[in-house]
């Protein structure tokens, strides 16, 4: 089995745990804004440039087929309709959340091998409701669901049979969270190492879901459990 792992945004919370639950065994290409010294190579977007610039830059650099490619890179903002913020904060989020993983969806089409995994991160919360007041994350968290949808059907994806999936966490625990909800019960959220476990897991072949699936994440008394909507 081809052990090459690329992780957009493998220097957040989640791609971190996860660079550190596979580099004893896995090559870990980390595609971010910054580098993460536990990564086997790191390429660092511009993210002033377009994502087509961003493809034709780090496409190269990743020389060697793939076994499996996450994208954890993402981010959140609490911004309504009436917001003065609204076109900033919808810009951001797009970059973030849908760019970046339609930037690991193409590179997908090039790089992934035999059988391989592409795995996407949803949102739970906007999945299965209308969210108003935070708007710009909302659509760009459900282009992301919908990508998900549209990848998995990819003829170049079912030609090699990867499983394309895509994972709805509740809230993940990270200090950018904190830092945004600090009256909330962190004790309640998911543990970034808890879901590396189980993404491992996927990456072995254990306990994969078949190719479409969305897996909801939850906390199940400190555990991370998947289960698939």
């Amino acid at each position: 089995m081809n052990k090459n792992t690329l992780i957009i945004g493998g220097s957040g919370a989640l791609g971190s745990a996860l660079t550190n639950k596979l580099k004893q065994a896995s090559k870990i290409f980390n595609i971010d804004l910054v580098p993460n010294p536990s990564a086997s190579k790191n390429i660092l977007l511009d993210p002033s440039s377009t994502v087509s610039t961003q493809l034709a830059s780090v496409l190269p650099q990743i020389d060697e087929p793939l076994g499996a490619i996450f994208c954890t890179a993402g981010g959140f903002a609490m911004e309504s309709l009436d917001s003065p913020h609204l076109f900033t904060s919808l810009d951001s989020m797009i970059s973030m959340n849908f760019n970046s993983t339609l930037l690991g969806a193409r590179i997908g089409a090039e790089r992934l091998s035999q059988n391989g995994l592409f795995v996407s991160t949803g949102a739970d919360h906007v999945f299965h409701n209308i969210a108003p007041e935070m708007l710009t994350y909302a659509l760009s968290k459900n282009l992301v669901h919908n990508l998900h949808m549209l990848v998995c059907e990819n003829g170049e994806f079912k030609e090699k049979g990867v499983d394309c999936i895509c994972i709805l966490p509740t809230t993940i625990d990270s200090e950018a969270n904190r830092a945004a909800m600090p009256d909330a019960d962190f004790a309640k959220w998911l543990d970034p190492s808890k879901i590396s476990d189980l993404l491992k897991m996927w990456v072995e072949s254990q306990n994969r879901p078949s190719n479409g699936a969305f897996v909801k994440l939850s906390n199940q008394d400190g555990f991370v459990t998947g289960v698939v909507i």
